[in-house]
């Protein structure tokens, strides 16, 4: 991609000189200044602005829908039933949410992420309670507590997910009780910052596979599609009326009730 950037920014600077030069023998000299100072700014626009704006092809606003599977769960367990088993993120602006539902609607969960102010909210419904709560950069080390002593191996090779070419990433533990898995990463979905609220916050790109534990439960997503459309921010990235904000560590406490219910 580089090589070919510098290609056609050399065939342009080329063609430029070249129009210069002939422009010079036909305009008159006032109109020389006028016309080679407008041509003297587009070329600068063009030359410093080709890396950051014209060649940036990453996408920067849509939707990517997730399967979830939960790997460590016996397959037959019923409580299967009870736990979602898909997840949609929206994004847009260096910012996404991710929505979870289960139990025909009784059990919901959004997480809101700022990306480049890294701020975080979790907002969640427990049948007839509503709830939600904003997390700081030492609120997501909490929320991450299960995640504590791991490292990350790379992995040659490309793999692709939902169409997107990946890297890989061998996420390994120390601890015992955690199994190694393969996280999967994409740098063509423009999200500056995307993982600073994940266990993993050192790797780039969008992760569109993945595993993580909550409330003592694993998680697995594997993206399905990536598509392309226009996210709303004014519902994206709100919590809805109606939701009571709490402290991080009711919440917790509340969440981990509802999924002590679940797995015993």
């Amino acid at each position: 991609m580089k090589s070919l950037k510098k290609f056609f920014l050399k065939k342009f600077n080329e063609i430029y000189l070249k129009f210069l030069y002939l422009c010079n023998f036909k305009m008159k000299k006032a109109n020389k200044i006028i016309f080679f100072t407008l041509l003297s700014v587009i070329s600068l626009v063009i030359n410093s602005c080709s890396t950051d704006i014209l060649w940036d092809r990453r996408l920067s606003e849509g939707v990517i829908e997730f399967a979830v599977s939960y790997p460590e769960m016996d397959p037959d367990d019923v409580m299967l039933d009870f736990l979602p088993n898909t997840m949609t993120m929206k994004f847009k602006d260096n910012k996404f949410t991710t929505e979870l539902s289960a139990g025909m609607g009784m059990f919901k969960t959004k997480f809101i992420s700022d990306c480049i102010n890294k701020k975080l909210i979790q907002a969640v419904k427990l049948i007839n309670k509503q709830y939600y709560t904003e997390y700081d950069e030492e609120g997501v080390k909490r929320l991450n507590k299960d995640y504590s002593d791991f490292y990350i191996i790379d992995v040659p090779g490309i793999k692709e997910v939902a169409g997107y070419h990946c890297q890989q990433k061998l996420i390994m533990f120390n601890e015992v009780g955690h199994d190694s898995f393969y996280l999967y990463y994409t740098e063509d979905i423009k999200i500056e910052n995307a993982n600073w609220s994940f266990p993993f916050s050192d790797i780039p790109g969008v992760p569109l596979k993945y595993r993580i534990e909550r409330n003592g439960i694993v998680m697995e997503f594997l993206a399905l599609k990536v598509l392309e459309e226009k996210v709303d921010e004014a519902t994206a990235f709100q919590v809805e009326e109606g939701y009571e904000k709490i402290s991080n560590e009711k919440m917790e406490k509340e969440l981990d009730a509802v999924f002590e219910s679940i797995t015993f």
